[in-house]
């Protein structure tokens, strides 16, 4: 008689026959971005929240902006970033690895914290320090992605000066006040 075995059992015999390569960049990167977040002081799920936005955490994405400059990796680093990190050592190939990637985005993100404070300015401020709509649109992005990984209660909608989750604790943000809400349904809009 033929014993059928678990498919579950199949696919975790192959990843530990294969190794990681077999599995998804996604999924490679996570212990990294955990990693990345633990060495720099930052929340994780924050971190791989806004690379889970900016492109799903896939390494090789690759988006060329309006303006000229281009995003790379999983954490879309922006050119405008490729002086300071040439002086790392670091080039546009190697942000298209993952956990070189996660690495940079949360060194980012902790200078942001550091100037804005662990808020979620700090966090709209990852994608454009140009203006306050942007910012706070980026940050509602940010906060529905962990809104939608059961992190934050339903209904959180960030705004400036508003406490953030704790680097190594998610804990709920405030949400907005009536008024607060009616003008942030204004400044919404595409990147």
């Amino acid at each position: 008689m033929h014993r059928l075995v678990p498919l579950r059992l199949v696919a975790a015999a192959a990843v530990l026959a294969l190794g990681t390569a077999a599995l998804p960049s996604w999924a490679r990167t996570g212990d990294c971005i955990d990693e990345a977040a633990r060495a720099e002081g930052i929340n994780r799920h924050v971190l791989r929240a806004i690379g889970w936005h900016e492109s799903r955490l896939r390494s090789q994405a690759l988006n060329r902006n309006a303006n000229g400059t281009v995003d790379v990796g999983a954490f879309q680093i922006n050119s405008v970033h490729f002086p300071r990190l040439a002086a790392q050592g670091i080039d546009a190939e190697a942000l298209k690895h993952g956990c070189t990637a996660a690495r940079v985005a949360a060194a980012h993100y902790r200078r942001l914290v550091e100037r804005h404070g662990n808020t979620w300015r700090a966090v709209g401020a990852y994608h454009s320090e140009a203006t306050a709509a942007r910012q706070h649109w980026y940050a509602q992005q940010i906060a529905q992605v962990l809104i939608d990984w059961k992190l934050l209660p339903p209904g959180t909608r960030p705004f400036d000066g508003q406490p953030l989750l704790k680097p190594g604790q998610p804990a709920p943000a405030q949400p907005l006040r009536a008024s607060a809400r009616a003008a942030s349904a204004t400044s919404s809009g595409p990147r």
